[in-house]
């Protein structure tokens, strides 16, 4: 309560020390002067200030405070505590007085109009001695309609309010809803505006609060208006009304009241994706799009210029054991039909490759620009592509001469005749028989998307993968000779477009077929070719009848022949 204690103990401090210079000639009584009369009264009211004025009999100091707690009376105000300004108000004053005389004070400071208030004065002598506390009560007047001080969120062209806020307004003075009270809420991307029911807004002194009657989409402009009397003061009789206000976008300026919506990044779905994810494609430099539910734009910043990077949008090729990144560029970049962001690539995948893509937070916008959020793939999970051969398993089904490869290196070109059929319980497998000419059938599984024909040899009591071919030289012992590769499980054939075969050499060793006139051997899963036969014709190169059979050579290497078992 501003310097009153320094003010009181100053002027104690003086007259202390003029007393002290005078000379005591004897001892006299101590008798303080009795306390002072004082009487507090209003001299004028306005809008937003009161004068008041005190009367004292005596010289001495006057103390006067307003505060808006009109619950307080002159019994609960402590009188040294005024004398020294310590009670809590919206303004006080002390003044000295040489003799008994009217002191006039105005508050005008915090207050408001049509408000009431509490005054309280007290008065003391030159000896300390102060008066009963005196109490007015006082009311501003009210001439001229309430205005709008503040809002709470203020207004700002910044995205940062969350869907549902509300508007808190601060006027000027306590205020009540008018007879027809209209508060209004539009939106820039909603032509409708949007009239505010009545019973749902609330009034607390000059408080008013208005809710919104709908839930804004995330990045949209909210609007507040009102018509004039929305509303009034509380003057009696015919109260002052509030100004209309009008808010929106006028010759492209915001005007008036104006919030917008924080922006959130709104997800990308991977069924939005084409062509469909998870599927088989054939072109193996395919476009990739994505189709929005609504339209879309490439980010830009505050001047309009692209935010895109290279690399906000990547394509990875899954081949076994590596991976190959694409950084896609803007310019392989494009929306179609206004909502179809299309990606295309800048480099042919090979075909068996997975393909995925990654794009990035903040790519497109939407039109409340709102960023697209980060979207992520890889091989297993997310958006992906099969780049397929496309291949359909009647092209394998026919006769095969298998050429081998021949050991030690003069010609020993034995070749064998197979046949594959349909596998009539599973239509991803077929049969195969005449390998090493034998009559056992054995299975093997046919994959279009790779173009692969894979043959697995099954774990034997053993410990090896082998499978049982029966007595392939026929000689009636009774043993059996086995199918395997040495150090693998399978082996696997790859398929062309004219539904021939061929074997890779990643594989040491495998089952061989020994001649003994040729004293050699012949392997048909190390760099061997499947040619197929056409219909009704043999091929020239068979000579299963060439040479005389005999059982399988067991050589020194380890487990790369066909055991007898």
């Amino acid at each position: 309560m501003k310097n009153i204690i320094i003010k009181i103990t100053t002027v104690l401090f003086l007259g202390l020390l003029i007393m002290g210079c005078e000379k005591w000639d004897e001892y006299e009584s101590a008798d303080l002067a009795s306390a002072p009369e004082a009487t507090l009264s209003l001299v004028a009211v306005q809008d937003s200030a009161v004068t008041v004025s005190v009367n004292t009999n005596v010289a001495g100091y006057v103390s006067i405070v307003i505060t808006d707690d009109t619950t307080l009376t002159a019994a609960d105000i402590d009188g040294e505590l005024l004398l020294i300004g310590n009670i809590d108000g919206l303004g006080d004053t002390l003044v000295g007085v040489e003799s008994a005389q009217a002191v006039q004070h105005t508050f005008k400071t915090d207050l408001t109009q049509n408000m009431p208030y509490m005054v309280f004065a007290v008065a003391s002598n030159g000896d300390g001695v102060y008066s009963a506390v005196k109490e007015l009560k006082v009311q501003t007047d009210d001439s001229y309609a309430p205005y709008l001080v503040s809002t709470t969120p203020s207004k700002s062209p910044d995205a940062e309010q969350e869907n549902s806020f509300s508007v808190e307004l601060k006027f000027s003075e306590p205020v009540q809803l008018g007879e027809a009270p209209v508060f209004k809420f539009s939106y820039y991307f909603d032509d409708e505006e949007h009239v505010v029911d009545a019973d749902t807004i609330t009034v607390d002194g000059n408080l008013v609060t208005v809710y919104q009657s709908k839930v804004p989409h995330n990045g949209e402009w909210v609007f507040l208006s009102w018509e004039e009397g929305a509303v009034t003061d509380f003057l009696a009789g015919t109260p002052n009304k509030v100004e209309a206000q009008t808010s929106g976008v006028v010759e492209a300026e915001l005007t008036g009241l104006y919030w917008r919506v924080q922006h959130v990044p709104f997800e990308m779905s991977v069924e939005s994706f084409m062509p469909e994810a998870g599927s088989a494609v054939s072109d193996n430099q395919f476009d990739i799009m994505y189709k929005f539910p609504y339209a879309v734009s490439f980010a830009t910043d505050d001047e309009g210029d692209p935010v895109y990077e290279d690399g906000d949008v990547t394509v990875v090729f899954w081949k076994e054991g590596k991976q190959v990144i694409l950084e896609i560029p803007s310019g392989n970049l494009s929306i179609t039909n206004d909502s179809t962001l299309v990606i295309a690539l800048t480099e042919a995948a090979s075909y068996g490759d997975w393909v995925s893509v990654s794009i990035a937070e903040g790519v497109v916008v939407d039109m409340y620009e709102n960023p697209n959020a980060a979207f992520e793939s890889d091989n297993e999970s997310g958006a992906n592509w099969l780049v397929s051969y496309g291949y359909t398993r009647d092209m394998i089904i026919g006769t095969y001469t298998i050429f081998g490869v021949s050991h030690p290196a003069f010609d020993f070109d034995e070749s064998f005749e197979v046949t594959i059929e349909e596998d009539t319980e599973n239509e991803n497998q077929v049969i195969v028989t005449g390998m090493y000419y034998s009559d056992v059938p054995i299975t093997a599984v046919f994959d279009g998307d790779f173009a692969t024909l894979t043959f697995n040899f099954p774990l034997q009591d053993d410990g090896y993968n082998w499978i049982d071919i029966g007595d392939i030289y026929g000689d009636g012992d009774g043993s059996t000779n086995s199918l395997e590769v040495y150090g693998d499980d399978h082996f696997v054939c790859q398929i062309d477009a004219d539904g021939n075969m061929s074997t890779g050499d990643e594989y040491w060793w495998g089952s061989y077929y020994y001649g003994v006139d040729a004293d050699g051997w012949n392997n048909i899963f190390v760099a061997s070719t499947w040619t197929k036969m056409e219909s009704g014709v043999e091929a020239s190169a068979l000579k299963s009848g060439s040479l005389d059979k005999k059982k399988i050579l067991h050589s020194g290497i380890p487990r790369i022949k066909m055991n007898e078992k």
